[in-house]
């Protein structure tokens, strides 16, 4: 198979991968920006925010959506020149 064919194969499956996971990277990025002197969320834990974000701002607009396109354009890009461009031989 060819390099472009194989970019073109992985491309999609790293940013269905990147998709799925949105949330966990939506949660970290929360988590670092936390601020111990003027804490936002009441329990800093990855389920707790996770909880506290579904509760306040709802599954997809707080956990899923924020951040998804740049996920998206960058794994597409990214994971597929990676994987695509990777030879076992």
């Amino acid at each position: 198979m060819s390099v472009f064919r194989e970019i073109l194969a992985s491309g999609p499956g790293c940013a269905i991968a990147n998709g799925l996971l949105n949330g966990f990277e939506t949660v970290k990025v929360k988590l670092q920006l936390h601020n111990p002197k003027r804490p936002v969320y009441h329990t800093p834990t990855m389920a707790g925010v996770m909880t506290q974000i579904i509760k306040e701002e709802g599954l997809v607009r707080g956990l899923l959506a924020p951040g998804l396109s740049a996920s998206l354009t960058r794994s597409v890009i990214y994971g597929g020149d990676r994987v695509g461009f990777f030879s076992p031989t």
